[in-house]
Parts: structure tokens; C-alpha cells; sequence
């Protein structure tokens, strides 16, 4: 009988804090990695050869007014800085023809309370768009998600941290002709 009492005491402690040692692990994982981004092509861009610069145009908030104006104000530094620092390809500063990178943001959303308890999940998604700048054409169009999962990548800055990874990822890939 005592054999039974210990096993269901190591039982119910391993139920009891699995939960918080997997999102001990999950947050400080996050905190590692920042925030997700994530794209899905809308109109697949042919090809982007030749095209050696990409300007950060314009962001309009088609959200019904619920993405705050910090977004707007931090996501081209983060786009800018990422076309810059990826190592294995670089993306801009190499000449040649210019491509605009606009787009708006379609919907918004914050982490709630119950968002805290059950573990949270906030986004900002965007359609994205690739022009040429002398001439104006439509080059492409991508669905592009800045996600957190977790709680220290919450926030407005870094969601738009997440949608500079996706918009950044998307372009790499279409250059490579991996985009999906």
C-alpha cells in the first residue's frame, strides 16, 4: 500500500509541473530565437534577376485601425536591417534594378489574459508586395506573418521584428527559387 502512495505521488508531481518545466523550456527557446515569420506567395514572382536594391515603401493599416502606429514606425528599420545583415545572401547594395517592398497590414491581434494563462499568441499579418520601382509593374505579392508564441516575444516590436522575417525570408527565397 505504501508502494502505491509513493507512485501516485511521483505521478501527480511529474503531471503537476510538466506543464510548466515545457513552457520553462518553450519561453527560454523563444527568447533565443525572437519572433516567427512566416509567408505564403500570393502571385508568384517569376524572377527577381537583376534586381540588386529593395527599398522599404509604404505600410497602410487596413486593420480596422487596431495595428498601433509603432508598427508602422519600427518595421522598415527592421526590414532594412534585415536585407542587410543575412550573410549567406546579400540583399541589397548590389545594383542593378530596384524593387519597392509595400504592402498593408490586413489584421492585427494582441495576446488577451487568457492568452497569459494558456500560453500566448499574437500576430500581425500583411500582404506584402514587390514592385519595380522605374516602372511601377507588379513583380509579386506575398501573404507575410510576424507571430509570437511566447511570452517574451510579445509586443508590437516584436511582431514587426517577425513580419520583417517573413517579408526578408520570402524575398531570399524567390532569389534562390525556393519560394513556396
Amino acid at each position: 500500500m505504501k508502494q502505491i502512495r509513493i507512485v501516485t505521488l511521483l505521478l501527480a508531481t511529474v503531471f503537476l509541473t510538466s506543464g510548466c518545466a515545457s513552457r520553462i523550456f518553450k519561453e527560454s527557446f523563444g527568447a533565443y530565437t525572437g519572433p516567427k515569420g512566416v509567408y505564403a506567395q500570393v502571385d508568384r514572382v517569376r524572377t527577381l534577376e537583376g534586381y540588386g536594391t529593395f527599398e522599404v515603401g509604404t505600410f497602410s493599416n487596413d486593420s480596422g485601425g487596431r495595428t498601433p502606429a509603432e508598427f508602422f514606425t519600427m518595421l522598415p528599420g527592421y526590414i532594412r536591417t534585415k536585407l542587410v545583415a543575412d550573410e549567406k545572401m546579400p540583399l541589397t547594395g548590389m545594383g542593378g534594378k530596384t524593387a519597392v517592398i509595400s504592402g498593408e497590414v490586413i489584421y492585427y491581434e494582441k495576446a488577451g489574459a487568457m492568452g497569459q494563462l494558456f500560453g500566448p499568441f499574437e500576430e500581425a499579418i500583411m500582404e506584402v508586395t514587390l514592385t519595380d520601382k522605374a516602372t511601377g509593374a507588379k513583380l509579386g505579392r506575398a501573404t507575410c506573418i510576424g507571430r509570437s508564441t511566447e511570452s517574451v516575444n510579445q509586443g508590437v516590436e516584436k511582431k514587426a521584428e517577425g513580419a520583417a522575417k517573413a517579408i526578408v525570408e520570402w524575398i531570399k527565397d524567390v532569389k534562390l527559387g525556393k519560394a513556396k
